[in-house]
């Protein structure tokens, strides 16, 4: 955890850093989470995007678990059950549960400013994955997803299929080995 918790501090500096250099704002809406937490954000997911959002952010146990535990009746064992395997699916779902990844404020971002924004995340080693990715018409951006473009088609970001709109960044392999060999190098100090 500790290790997790260092690597994570590092790719928010970096991130910050590269975000400033650019001029732009920088606003982490999410880090690390509990289980429980992520629970409540997938169901909220469900319900604002609908489940077709579930089922391209998330596994097919997650999604197959909420389905079930949606369709149970309230206050029965079956409802018990699936709420049960849902939260035992929502266990492995998200590098969030790990501290191993932060979510940034999009909804004030103009199609420019996205796209100094992605770049940012990419000067840096990150991943940028624009939600919601919903599809179809009615989207917030040209392209979300795990190869974002920075074309906004919304014209009111952060409300109706914008609402929650934000970029996942798995926080980079490189910052957890620098995190692993500075506990590393700590202890052996420690030992002296």
């Amino acid at each position: 955890k500790e290790t997790n918790d260092l690597a994570l501090q590092l790719f928010e500096a970096a991130l910050k850093a590269e975000f400033s250099k650019k001029g732009l704002s920088f606003y982490i809406t999410s880090r690390r989470r509990a289980p429980s937490g992520q629970a409540k954000l997938i169901i909220q997911k469900w319900d604002t995007h609908g489940p077709e959002e579930v089922k391209r952010n998330y596994s097919a146990k997650v999604y197959n678990s909420l389905k079930r535990m949606k369709s149970s009746p309230m206050n029965t064992p079956q409802r018990a059950s699936a709420t049960t395997a849902f939260l035992d699916a929502v266990r492995s779902s998200s590098s969030h549960l790990d501290g191993l990844a932060l979510d940034i404020r999009t909804k004030n971002y103009t199609s420019a400013q996205m796209e100094k924004a992605i770049d940012a995340i990419k000067a840096v080693g990150g991943s940028p994955y624009l939600e919601p990715t919903k599809r179809g018409t009615n989207r917030c951006w040209e392209k979300p997803g795990s190869n974002p473009s920075s074309v906004r088609l919304h014209p009111t970001p952060a409300e109706g299929p914008c609402a929650y709109e934000h970029m996942h960044c798995k926080v980079p392999t490189k910052y957890q080995e620098q995190a692993a060999n500075a506990g590393a190098a700590s202890k052996a100090m420690a030992s002296w």
